[in-house]
């Protein structure tokens, strides 16, 4: 599936700024007018930025990864105002270190960028990958459609993902690598929103052979529901989802 770059230039924002797009002859363009050379852009800055950034041009299997990372442990920010004039540009993706490692080397095969690695003092043991990056953020946002903030309840852009079993089978890798339990009793993927578990659960099973139990209530707050969990218990069909879906972490160390 190809994807839409021109949705990089933003107008709301980007009317006296524009980013810049890199072009195979090496000349530079402004971004307002992007369809005219769009087949020859190797690369984009943003305005004021000496990063050049690579964008995949069409949905491969280590760019659904890195988005089922984003949906699980990772997190796109609104747009903040700074006070010297423009905007702050945030996606943030939590986990253990060598997890963030691992998610750290795809980010740069993709996008030839190199985040940054912080500890997250809000949890032990935790760390943080911080992408301060304009076309980044916007790739996420507006190219791939995923919504500021909180993620549930808008997962129209997950059609993407289902119409190749291998591209859907690397997202629900990152989604599982990152918002996933696997142990050596069961598989579980917890969310907040049940209608995502159960197209979840059904892509899975039509795509991949892949059934999972649920959606069961996981978590109550002032008997709130605030989490549900889809399961698979049986230990043949674990080793089917570990031996079909390609993670890259948390099925390293299991015993059958």
């Amino acid at each position: 599936m190809k994807l839409d770059l021109s949705k990089i230039h933003y107008p709301k924002y980007d009317s006296k700024t524009p980013s810049i797009a890199i072009l195979n002859n090496g000349e530079e363009n402004k971004l307002d007018n992007f369809e005219i050379y769009l087949e020859d852009i190797i690369g984009i800055r943003a305005h004021g930025s000496s990063k050049v950034i690579k964008l995949p041009t069409c949905l491969n299997k280590k760019l659904a990864y890195l988005t089922g990372v984003i949906l699980g442990d990772g997190s796109i920010a609104k747009p903040i105002k700074r006070k010297k004039g423009g905007f702050y540009w945030s996606v943030r993706i939590t986990g253990e270190y060598e997890y963030i490692k691992i998610v750290s080397k795809i980010l740069f095969k993709i996008f030839n960028y190199i985040p940054l690695i912080y500890p997250d003092k809000r949890r032990e043991n935790s760390w943080y990958i911080a992408l301060n990056s304009l076309i980044i953020h916007r790739f996420f946002n507006r190219v791939i459609g995923i919504k500021f903030g909180a993620k549930n309840g808008k997962t129209s852009w997950l059609e993407n993902f289902c119409r190749n079993k291998d591209v859907f089978g690397c997202f629900l890798a990152g989604f599982t690598d990152s918002d996933g339990y696997v142990s050596k009793n069961y598989i579980g993927i917890i969310q907040k929103d049940k209608k995502f578990l159960e197209k979840l659960k059904m892509k899975s099973y039509e795509l991949l052979n892949i059934n999972f139990n649920g959606p069961y209530v996981n978590r109550k707050i002032c008997n709130e529901i605030v989490g549900w969990i889809i399961t698979i218990n049986n230990k043949n069909k674990m080793k089917e989802f570990l031996e079909t879906v390609p993670m890259r972490y948390k099925n390293r160390n299991i015993i059958y």
